[in-house]
């Protein structure tokens, strides 16, 4: 729990950048309204995990959590040209991960991947969309190939990483638990030849 919980910190750490609030009538849709709307819940959030984390037992009602999505869908679909609509996306993705809804976190990493490919932080979308197919409960070679193939387009993978994905495609055919198994079924961490991908 503590791991969902530094994630969405993180996650909250990282889009709440933003200008300063300009108030406005109630009634009014801005970019800069909705942004503050956004901030406020990320303020709460931000005091209520902290105190998840010093707190045994203590558990953030899930409603915070669905109005946090509701606030970035809703900045998303007002203003989906704003150099912040991809940020509230993945604030977006946040919240359905910390309440572990599956279907709605990998529409909203769709839509974030398909619509703001050049987002900073696209790489880790990609990669989280690829690991909801990577997974026991979801494997689907299709979508593994999709999204890896998506990642190797990314001329700002690093070689090591690169090479890690390369591997992962030469044994598309295996879940997750056997590809690892594969590679270290021996008990050592010998490296692991890769072939190039055509």
């Amino acid at each position: 729990m503590k791991a969902i919980y530094s994630f969405l910190f993180a996650t909250l750490l990282l889009a709440s950048c933003g200008g300063p609030s300009i108030e406005t009538p109630s009634d009014e849709v801005t970019v800069e309204s909705l942004k503050e709307s956004i901030k406020e819940i990320d303020d709460s959030l931000y005091i209520l995990m902290e105190k998840a984390l010093e707190t045994d037992g203590f558990e953030i009602d899930r409603l915070v959590y669905h109005e946090g999505a509701n606030r970035g869908i809703e900045f998303y679909k007002n203003f989906p040209e704003d150099e912040y609509a991809p940020y509230a996306l993945d604030k977006v993705i946040g919240m359905y991960w910390a309440l572990n809804i599956e279907p709605k976190t990998v529409e909203w990493l769709d839509t974030l991947i398909t619509k703001y490919p050049d987002y900073p932080g696209i790489m880790g979308a990609l990669e989280r969309q690829k690991s909801v197919y990577d997974s026991f409960d979801a494997y689907n070679p299709e979508k593994i190939k999709y999204y890896t193939n998506l990642i190797l387009e990314r001329d700002d993978l690093s070689p090591e990483k690169r090479a890690d994905f390369e591997l992962r495609l030469q044994h598309i055919d295996k879940p997750f638990e056997e590809f690892i198994f594969l590679l270290n079924g021996d008990g050592s961490n010998a490296p692991v030849e890769v072939e190039e991908i055509n």
